[in-house]
């Protein structure tokens, strides 16, 4: 799984797809009617102009939905308190989320029956007594946690709210954990005790198609 480098493929609603191509081409299918054309912008200006994760996975299909809370570790908001340092905790991406602080009646995923290979979400360290300076690294739960000084999700200071919007990806369906603490991705709170709180914006599909020959990036 890599960063953007040669094509996305972003579900706007369950009819119209747009494929962008980093040869400044773009693909967009509504319905069976299939639209074709070459663009001045490249692949990263179309993304910032239309609000797709800019670190959005290779070859996926990017599903953006409303934002839904599905992590929120306050005991105030129903979760489970926070997350010690140099801890982890896994979490669930979607369906009932309110165990660990979600949002009442859950998040529903936008393709059921498919599982995501990723997500976009907002990603925010909150504070509590005895909090220091440190780092929150969300990374899928099937694997061990980055090294030191790799894969931050969340800077924070001490006493300090911030969040950020970032791509999370996701455990492998046949290897996710189901035993004890399940959940598709885990956040590690490495140098400092920390409230998380997570907020999904959009959900990475695998490609259910092949592009044509002469649309594939050089």
């Amino acid at each position: 799984r890599k960063d953007i480098q040669r094509s996305l493929t972003i579900q706007t609603n369950g009819r119209s797809e747009l494929h962008l191509f980093a040869n400044h081409r773009y693909e967009y299918r509504e319905g069976f009617i299939l639209k074709k054309a070459l663009v001045s912008m490249s692949v990263a200006t179309l993304l910032a102009a239309s609000s797709i994760p800019a670190q959005a996975q290779e070859n996926l299909i990017y599903v953006p939905v409303s934002p839904c809370r599905i992590v929120d570790t306050r005991p105030s908001s129903g979760g489970e308190g926070a997350i010690s340092a140099g801890s982890f905790r896994n979490f669930l991406v979607s369906g009932t989320v309110t165990s660990q602080g979600g949002t009442a009646g859950g998040c529903p995923a936008p393709r059921p029956g498919s599982e995501p290979l990723a997500i976009s979400a907002y990603v925010v360290a909150v504070p509590l007594s005895g909090s220091t300076s440190g780092v929150l690294t969300a990374y899928p739960s099937d694997q061990s946690p980055p090294a030191a000084g790799e894969g931050a999700t969340v800077n924070f200071a001490a006493g300090q709210v911030i969040g950020n919007t970032t791509n999370i990806t996701l455990c492998e369906p046949d290897t996710c954990p189901t035993i004890g603490d399940t959940g598709e991705f885990a956040v590690l709170a490495r140098s400092s005790i920390q409230h998380v709180i997570i907020d999904v914006q959009g959900y990475f599909y695998p490609a259910t198609g092949s592009c044509p020959d002469d649309m594939v990036a050089s």
